[in-house]
């Protein structure tokens, strides 16, 4: 599709994103665009407080998402419990039974809506390495015991992380090459 001025755009309803490069190249949130538009997960690094999160929010709202709805801030130390799913016992028949409860990513994998994790280079290495699976063609994570959950259309993952912070500040190898 192309303008009055017969430079191409992206058709996404009623919204125009330039995707040109010019000689200064294209803006991150053009970049953002482009992306969620093709359904590619997204990394957005930087130092604190520059906006990472507020032009992730932004953007979720220019595709009609609440992205509060599968959000969660990482934080140094966080189990994958937290964001793939945890194990908890339950009354069953005078009894406890152990069941597999999805978190924030599964949750958003089943709905095929985008989830943002906040903070993501916090996450040591091996949790990060989790999400593989989900961020490539497989698009599945598996979890509890035997559970295995397929990422719905519309699921996409989102991470926002600090470059160099507190001496972590990275993400690990696979991971990166599986987002842009």
């Amino acid at each position: 599709m192309t303008n009055e001025s017969g430079a191409k755009v992206l058709d996404i309803g009623n919204k125009y994103i330039a995707n040109q490069v010019t000689i200064a190249g294209i803006d991150e949130m053009q970049r953002m665009a482009m992306c969620w538009h093709l359904k590619q997960h997204i990394g957005l690094s930087g130092s604190p407080g520059i906006g990472k999160t507020s032009s992730i929010m932004a953007l979720g709202g220019l595709f009609g998402h609440d992205l509060k709805t599968y959000q969660e801030n990482c934080a140094e130390g966080m189990k994958e419990s937290r964001l793939i799913a945890r194990r908890d016992l339950v009354a069953k028949n005078g009894g406890t039974e152990t069941v597999d409860t999805p978190m924030v990513a599964v949750l958003a994998m089943r709905a095929g809506a985008p989830c943002y994790l906040d903070e993501f280079d916090q996450l040591q290495f091996t949790v990060q390495k989790r999400f593989n699976p989900a961020l490539d063609d497989r698009r599945f994570i598996k979890y509890g015991a035997n559970e295995i959950q397929d990422a719905a259309d519309g699921f996409m993952l989102m991470v926002s992380y600090n470059d160099n912070y507190k001496a972590k500040g990275n993400l690990e190898d696979a991971v990166a090459d599986r987002i842009f």
